[in-house]
């Protein structure tokens, strides 16, 4: 009688995948050099699911080495968080991995050099999601992450593969910048807009909206932005053709009725989540909404946020006002 002979239980991809689920960045690098199937499942992971967090130059510089030695360029996430990026260090590693790189998260980051800016879009081709964050006004910050100021003219870097875009902090001395970036990415899928804290005056908000209904955003299926639009702005939102599937905006108190709301849900029928915020404004303004959309109110202060879930009848956590 033929003997059957069964795989080692540590070939099968389902205990491959619940080990590496558990594994330091590390051991992930070690593992995967000891056979073929192991370096596969290995790579899968570093590729699609590890995120790499670095906060020092001397990880920086470790992290170099030890990838460098192992000759592995296939992690795509990045997240860099208080370093200047102006040192040799980091150029060292945006031209190892640069072109691996499909996110990438900067928070608190010096970004002062002119070269280093030009290297940063020349250097990351493929990247697809980007997110940036400052505690308060950080212009230098995106000045280098924007080429238009230093490239030379004729040479604008259409960065076609990016589709999402996520800037928390207050930007207002560069806004130039965010014109570009936003002129340069027109297959965005997600913005989103957010700050530490309210602005009674947030002029910078105001125009960050206005840039970005001057574009056509032809995937656009997420838009959250933390301020407040005035009524030509709704007007004008209610007009484009962005395949909306979330949308997450603050309206002022004179915009806020029945025509203005029902307008901007007439218009995007691919809706499935709306959220309105709106400040001063009493829960009690949007009771006799309650027979044309389901929604919630939520008091914060003097803050009421609205929702409008487009399929109600299977939230069970929508209360009406």
């Amino acid at each position: 009688m033929e003997k059957v002979v069964s795989a080692h239980p540590l070939l099968l991809y389902t205990v491959l995948r619940r080990i590496l689920s558990h594994l330091t960045f590390k051991d992930i690098l070690s593992m995967r050099q000891v056979c073929s199937e192991w370096m596969i499942e290995a790579d899968h992971k570093l590729k699609d699911k590890v995120s790499v967090k670095i906060f020092c130059l001397d990880q920086l510089k470790r992290f170099v080495n030890e990838i460098s030695e192992d000759g592995i360029y296939i992690v795509s996430h990045y997240h860099i968080e208080g370093l200047n990026l102006n040192r040799i260090e980091a150029s060292n590693f945006l031209n190892k991995f640069g072109p691996t790189i499909t996110s990438l998260s900067i928070n608190f980051c010096d970004w002062k050099s002119t070269t280093f800016r030009i290297s940063l879009f020349k250097k990351l081709p493929n990247l697809t999601s980007l997110e940036v964050s400052s505690k308060k006004n950080c212009g230098q910050l995106l000045e280098c992450l924007m080429p238009m100021n230093c490239l030379p003219y004729g040479s604008f870097v259409h960065l076609n593969n990016m589709r999402e875009l996520r800037i928390q902090g207050d930007f207002s001395n560069r806004t130039d910048l965010f014109y570009d970036i936003l002129k340069s990415s027109p297959n965005l899928r997600i913005i989103h807009l957010s700050k530490y804290h309210q602005d009674n005056d947030d002029l910078f908000g105001t125009w960050f909206v206005e840039i970005i209904l001057s574009c056509q955003f032809s995937h656009l299926s997420s838009l959250e932005v933390e301020c407040t639009l005035i009524q030509q702005q709704v007007d004008l939102l209610s007009e484009k053709a962005y395949p909306l599937r979330r949308l997450s905006i603050d309206l002022e108190m004179d915009a806020v009725d029945n025509k203005s709301i029902d307008k901007i849900l007439g218009h995007f029928p691919l809706l499935e989540s709306v959220e309105i915020g709106v400040d001063n404004v009493p829960p009690s303004t949007f009771r006799n909404w309650k027979h044309i959309h389901s929604c919630s109110t939520i008091q914060n202060g003097n803050r009421v946020k609205v929702m409008f879930p487009k399929h109600a009848s299977n939230n069970n956590n929508v209360l009406e006002p």
